[in-house]
């Protein structure tokens, strides 16, 4: 089962600036949440790969918030894995900005919101699905625990998988269930360090292309 994203009231009493990037070959299209703005999101565009212009408009948006709030906030950002997802992650981390790189596919949207979209995700659809990973949607750690036990059966000679295998024979077939839970996290943090260090998982086989 996938977390399914649904047009719901957003939460006002924000702990930092949200921002979901749109990644295309021409546009990259920027939507933001930012404390003290009510409900409403906005949004801009940049010329894709022109990342300086980016982090001023970024720069823009924690100004704008510091001025309403008299607070300084953190920037959390989220876009889709795919074209610069990943090279645009490690400028924004070294840039001290909060980077969340996600595939697509483990974000179900409702039917109506589909309808005259692409396999991508809106900005809007994005910045949501981060603000309910951010307060703890259990319903992320539904998918979390769904992509484990895809894991097992696409990648059943990873270190992981064996690992997996390993605790549930040591346990007798016993808290298989938190035994998942815990493969799901460990798979969490290794992908973290691929997108973030390049380093691969090892066992893993990927499709040649």
């Amino acid at each position: 089962m996938n977390a399914t994203v649904n047009p719901a009231p957003i939460q006002t009493d924000l702990g930092a600036i949200f921002v979901s990037l749109e990644l295309s070959r021409s546009t990259w299209l920027v939507t933001s949440l930012s404390p003290a703005s009510g409900e409403k999101m906005s949004k801009f565009s940049v010329i894709a790969g022109d990342a300086a212009d980016l982090l001023s408009r970024m720069s823009v948006l924690r100004d704008k918030a510091l001025h309403r709030t008299g607070r300084a906030y953190p920037i959390i950002t989220i876009q889709e894995a795919g074209l610069d997802g990943f090279w645009l992650h490690r400028l924004l981390t070294r840039e001290g900005i909060e980077s969340n790189v996600v595939d697509p596919a483990s974000i179900t949207v409702s039917r109506r919101r589909r309808q005259a979209k692409t396999d991508r995700l809106d900005g809007e659809t994005l910045l949501r699905a981060l603000m309910a990973h951010k307060r703890g949607d259990p319903r992320l750690r539904v998918t979390l625990v769904q992509s484990a036990w895809l894991w097992l059966r696409h990648q059943p000679n990873s270190a992981l998988s064996k690992w997996f295998r390993e605790r549930t024979q040591a346990n007798h077939g016993r808290r298989k269930k938190s035994t998942i839970v815990a493969l799901a996290r460990k798979l969490l943090v290794a992908l973290w360090k691929y997108v973030t260090s390049g380093v691969l998982i090892e066992g893993v086989i990927t499709n040649k292309v």
